[in-house]
């Protein structure tokens, strides 16, 4: 396996203002760093978690039948421009109704949650995973690896946006609300690209 390809792939991906980044962003902003971190481990638990039932399930199965793939890549399409919607017509974000007592607890099910339900995620590692395993032994060292770099790659994304939103917050205060339009926009240019893609 080309390990540089497949860590390039991951990170370029990673990258991307998706949910899970915005959500760091987000609670980088509002609640500050530190207690970002604790939603960080739960996302990235349940990426991990996403990365394994996608090598072995779904992955193989959508990969067998390529109408299927079709099919979910279009459903997670529709889901993000849904989501990129209900954000860009949501309500203006403000710093001065922050979060601040919100429970480490709840910050690690927040994130986990906004991870394995995210459609990107599982889009991405059905595509991602199948390709790079071992054919000769899909259960072998080489995919708990693969998963390894993947949670640690997330998490140093994660970090990026996390401190992005806490110097954002700091650098731009009475603006903050622009964040929300502009990832939205991200959201919906990835969704229409994934759609384009299929068709």
């Amino acid at each position: 396996m080309d390990w540089l390809l497949f860590i390039g792939f991951f990170w370029a991906a990673s990258l991307m203002p998706g949910l899970n980044m915005t959500l760091a962003l987000s609670l980088g902003m509002s609640v500050g760093y530190k207690k970002t971190l604790y939603m960080m481990f739960g996302a990235t638990l349940s990426l991990g978690i996403v990365a394994f039932v996608c090598a072995f399930s779904a992955g193989a199965l959508l990969l067998k039948f390529p109408l299927f793939f079709q099919i979910f890549t279009l459903i997670c399409a529709f889901y993000l421009l849904y989501l990129s919607y209900k954000m860009f017509k949501g309500s203006k974000f403000s710093l001065e109704n922050k979060a601040t007592d919100i429970s480490p607890k709840a910050l690690f099910w927040q994130g986990f949650m906004s991870s394995i339900s995210n459609p990107k995620a599982w889009a991405l590692f059905v595509a991602l995973m199948p390709p790079f395993l071992d054919k000769a032994d899909p259960f072998g060292s080489r995919l708990y690896m693969m998963i390894a770099v993947l949670m640690v790659i997330e998490m140093i994304d994660f970090h990026i946006y996390a401190l992005g939103g806490m110097s954002f917050k700091k650098i731009l205060p009475t603006k903050a609300y622009l964040l929300e339009k502009i990832s939205a926009t991200l959201i919906g240019a990835i969704a229409i690209i994934m759609i384009v893609e299929i068709i």
